[in-house]
């Protein structure tokens, strides 16, 4: 928040897209047109961004930063390849163990659901 003749010099901004937002072009428009010209610009030229983000949309905020080259970008999927092994195993297993990640994987796809698994958890 701006305080007095201060203006922020870090943003931490944690999914602040919904379904709602990226559902039509002019939502998705909306949404970048505020974070470029209203969010950004409130901030100090040195600030630092940190967007926490599920991409929801190929036009969406997270999905049109990622694609330019001036936004460094990392991804944290649910599950990674062992180092030495190459076997599937949990990026974070104190929060979600490998069993967890499997049956909770299975209920999406029974549930013909796979492509929200894909997009929420990898």
């Amino acid at each position: 928040m701006k305080h007095l003749d201060w203006r922020p010099d870090l943003l931490v901004i944690d999914d602040f897209e919904d379904r709602d937002n990226v559902a039509t072009p002019e939502g998705r428009r909306k949404t970048f047109l505020w974070f470029m010209s209203d969010l950004i610009p409130a901030c100090q030229p040195s600030c630092k961004i940190r967007l926490l983000a599920t991409p929801m949309d190929p036009e969406s905020v997270p999905s049109r930063l990622q694609a330019d080259p001036a936004w460094a970008w990392r991804t944290y999927p649910i599950t990674r390849a062992h180092p030495r092994t190459g076997e599937e195993e949990s990026t974070w297993s104190d929060l979600f163990p490998m069993a967890w990640i499997e049956e909770t994987r299975r209920q999406y796809q029974r549930n013909g659901q796979a492509a929200v698994w894909d997009r929420e958890y990898v």
